[in-house]
């Protein structure tokens, strides 16, 4: 053993040896987090973001990577590519901008389901189906339990960081925040807590099949968790969607579309609750073969709710992301509920793997999540447009409700990158904006022309910040400096004495409830895009004095009632200077 190894313990050797891959990417992902929070990478790059992802999806595949390659024979080159080839891949693909094909953001949540099963995921020589299932719940177990124990003991070094760091400041006036919430905690949290649940990852070798019979507290509390608490409120929520599903028939009216949302939480906690009481030692008690015997009957009738709530809302509105998850999560249980009651292919092994596979679908193609939904609005927009603009030459002719439809899907593809590209090229085919215009948020919207809405929606919001790495202010001519303020709609805060008001889109300053100043930023905040503030520098002269007021976060919500109106500001974070003191 290597000496520094030996001093480190026998565990720290082990676990370097067996996931090298998966500890040299949490060390990548915590340089790069240090080096942002010590200011040595900038904060808000989107590349930095995007190699930040890759190695947390290296970290994950390349992790259940190697205990896939544990299960087969030395030298297997599947199990090789499987444990080498798929991270790499999976670690260069954020750096793919463009969701036509690949939503990488959602590869963490495949990396986890395939992390659940990689033990399992190819035949193993004399294992059968019944013992395959006691070792994958048995290490499932182990690892969400240690899991949950490093979360614990995370949470308690957090909080003796805090303690040191405020009492060195408090006893000594020692600045050390810096230091220990830029360094020491990115450092403990993600590395040395990952580092630790790695080591207590046990390999199949060490499999006791009387875990399963003579369970530990841990087991045991987790069983209890699961018979008297999870049990109880999962069967009464089903009675209660049963009564929800009368009051439909009775009332004939449709089912409300939060519906949806409220039974996939019911049928995931129910998969979960499936899961802990697998094991043999909780098949006696009455309350878990009540729950085991008529489960996945009660899920049933809910999902057909589910499925007309879903129908309905697409039908009307067309696809978006949350009801293009709600029609994933619906096909995922309703298809748990098939296997579980042929009971041909009951195992449980199918809960996770198969929502990896309902995740990887949403994240691989043209069809993926973010994608699809663009799509369907799209489609949505010609169908409006074909309405309104039956003849290409001419100007769109609009109803109120080839009007509505327009608006809401140009609003979606206004929102992502992707849409406003399909936005654009739409909008181009039909002469009414021209090729490669390089259009600012909400142009294309406005290019439409479309009428003022008779029957309002609520606004939508947008968050804008101010990057200082990439577009350094020039004070020169205001070198007295007042702070940051919070402004917005309901507060008013008070610097250097003046008031200052955000009234719709005027800032409005005010000595002694006298205003002595002001500015119109309607045309200011029509200019600014999804990424970043743009134009960060506002002028105002009152009171005999100028002051420049520099926006490091804004916050906006659009009228769906007029196109034609301007950004509101609802909330602005400022930085005051002033050329006189």
């Amino acid at each position: 053993m290597n000496p520094l190894l030996h001093v480190l313990g026998a565990d720290v050797g082990k676990v370097l040896r067996r996931f090298p891959l998966a500890i040299v990417s949490a060390a990548g992902l915590t340089l790069v987090a240090i080096s942002i929070s010590q200011g040595w990478l900038p904060e808000r790059d989107e590349t930095i973001y995007r190699i930040m992802l890759g190695l947390l999806n290296f970290s994950i595949f390349a992790l259940a990577g190697q205990i896939f390659r544990e299960t087969r024979p030395h030298g297997d080159k599947g199990s090789m590519a499987v444990a080498f080839v798929l991270p790499a891949v999976v670690l260069f693909a954020p750096l793919v901008a463009d969701h036509k094909w690949l939503v990488p953001e959602l590869f963490p949540l495949v990396g986890v389901f395939w992390l659940s099963v990689s033990a399992f995921a190819a035949p193993q020589p004399g294992l059968d189906a019944k013992t395959a299932q006691d070792r994958f719940w048995w290490l499932n177990h182990r690892a969400a339990t240690t899991g949950a124990i490093a979360l614990i003991g995370l949470g308690l070094v957090m909080l003796g960081f805090l303690a040191i760091e405020r009492s060195l400041a408090i006893l000594f006036g020692l600045e050390l925040s810096r230091f220990i919430y830029g360094f020491l905690v990115p450092l403990t949290g993600m590395f040395l807590m990952p580092v630790y649940w790695f080591a207590t990852i046990p390999e199949l070798d060490e499999f006791d099949a009387d875990y399963l019979e003579k369970p530990d507290f841990l087991s045991r509390a987790v069983g209890f968790l699961g018979q008297f608490v999870l049990t109880p409120l999962l069967l009464a929520y089903a009675l209660i969607l049963l009564a929800y599903t009368v009051q439909i028939v009775l009332t004939w009216q449709l089912p409300q579309g939060v519906l949806g949302w409220m039974v996939l939480a019911f049928t995931i906690t129910g998969a979960a609750n499936w899961l802990v009481l697998f094991p043999r030692f909780m098949n006696d008690r009455f309350l878990v073969r009540l729950f085991k015997s008529a489960w996945f009957w009660l899920t049933l009738l809910p999902l057909m709710l589910y499925a007309l709530a879903v129908f309905v809302r697409v039908s009307a509105y067309g696809l978006t992301e949350d009801r293009y998850l709600l029609i994933a999560g619906g096909a995922w249980a309703l298809l748990l509920a098939i296997v579980f009651l042929s009971r041909r292919f009951a195992d449980i092994r199918i809960i996770p793997a198969l929502a990896g596979l309902v995740f990887l679908f949403l994240s691989v193609g043209p069809w993926n999540l973010i994608n699809l939904p663009n799509l369907s609005q799209l489609s949505r927009l010609q169908v409006a447009l074909n309405a309104a603009q039956p003849d290409l030459n001419a100007a769109p002719i609009w109803t109120s409700e080839s009007a509505a439809d327009a608006r809401s899907a140009a609003r979606f593809l206004d929102r992502n990158d992707t849409g406003r590209d399909y936005l654009a090229a739409e909008l181009a085919a039909r002469g009414i904006v021209s090729p490669g215009d390089m259009l600012d948020r909400g142009d294309l919207i406005i290019a439409l022309d479309l009428p003022p809405s008779s029957n309002p929606e609520a606004p939508s919001y947008q968050m804008h910040e101010f990057d200082f790495t990439n577009a350094p202010i020039n004070v020169t001519g205001h070198p007295h400096l007042y702070g940051e303020f919070n402004v917005s709609i309901r507060s008013v805060p008070f610097v250097g004495g003046l008031e200052i008001l955000l009234k719709g889109n005027r800032l409005v300053v005010t000595r002694a409830g006298t205003e002595i100043g002001g500015k119109d930023l309607s045309d200011w905040a029509r200019t600014q895009s999804p990424e970043h503030i743009s134009a960060p520098e506002i002028i105002i002269d009152a009171g005999g004095a100028s002051y420049r007021l520099v926006p490091l976060r804004i916050n906006m919500a659009f009228s769906n009632q007029d196109v034609s109106e301007p950004n509101k500001l609802t909330d602005m974070l400022l930085i005051a200077l002033s050329d006189k003191g």
